[in-house]
């Protein structure tokens, strides 16, 4: 089955992301998150590569505060059964949201009757530091 997932930081500068995904068929949202966890998790460690930086990029991330490479420095590999939890618990914390062709999903035990090419919209929220007065 394909899905579309659309990525975005609420508090990002970039541009929404697009990406197509191939999973299995899943009937629940916690199964639909673990789905795209290992897709993402694979892409993340398979995938060490340096991208070009445009100027386009470059001036997105200079908005950010940080221009990078975006290359994967780290050599800890985290174990997948970890990254999944953390993903969930991130979940049920608020720390992301999930709609499913625009319809916001609440629960991780909530039924999907998923088509091809559906869409889901991820917004991960940033926690913001500092003193309100």
């Amino acid at each position: 089955m394909k899905i579309r997932v659309v990525k975005k930081k609420a508090s990002s500068a970039h541009k929404e992301e697009i990406i197509e995904y191939t999973i299995p068929t899943v009937t629940t949202l916690k199964e639909l998150l673990i789905a795209v966890t290992v897709q993402v998790y694979n892409e993340h460690y398979n995938k060490n590569e340096i991208k070009n930086l445009t100027k386009d990029i470059i001036e997105d991330q200079a908005k950010l505060g940080k221009v990078s490479f975006s290359k994967f420095y780290n050599d800890n590999k985290e174990e997948l059964d970890h990254a999944i939890k953390v993903m969930i618990l991130d979940f049920i914390d608020g720390l992301f949201r999930v709609w499913w062709n625009e319809e916001e999903c609440t629960s991780l035990d909530e039924k999907l009757d998923i088509k091809d090419y559906d869409t889901f919209v991820f917004i991960r929220f940033v926690m913001l530091a500092g003193r309100l007065w």
